[in-house]
């Protein structure tokens, strides 16, 4: 199975996954709510990918600024290292680089071009359906 088939799965959610550098935290924090995902990539028009925002990262920063959080932009709590993979990507191969990185959420990236977030869970739900086929 590859990364692309659970893009498809969940095209619905894939344009929820996206932020932008001035989005504020407590937009950021509804979207991921919202769409019961863990990670959101930040996107900018010249530059496209610039970061990813997740729940730890917004978690870290109300320890930081308190409630204040909320008024805070996507860029000052973003991580600017986008770990990534492919569409063609396999499932085993997103795992292995989520382990290697120590993340749980990777970019899902075409080009320059953002499909999406996988996370740690969605791949366990899609090998655990792989699993089940195979017995």
């Amino acid at each position: 199975m590859r990364i692309l088939d659970i893009i498809e799965a969940k095209r619905y959610a894939q344009r929820t996954q996206l932020l932008r550098p001035h989005d504020t935290i407590e937009f950021a924090a509804n979207l991921l709510v919202t769409n019961d995902v863990g990670a959101a990539v930040v996107c900018d028009d010249v530059d496209g990918v610039v970061g990813i925002l997740s729940e730890r990262d917004i978690l870290k920063g109300l320890v930081l600024y308190g409630p204040a959080v909320m008024t805070r932009r996507s860029h000052e709590l973003m991580q600017p290292f986008v770990m990534y993979c492919s569409p063609e990507d396999t499932l085993a191969y997103a795992a292995m680089a989520m382990r290697k990185d120590g993340v749980r959420h990777l970019a899902v990236l075409e080009g320059s071009c953002a499909l999406g977030v996988v996370g740690l869970r969605d791949l366990l739900a899609h090998m655990s359906v792989d699993e089940h086929q195979s017995h």
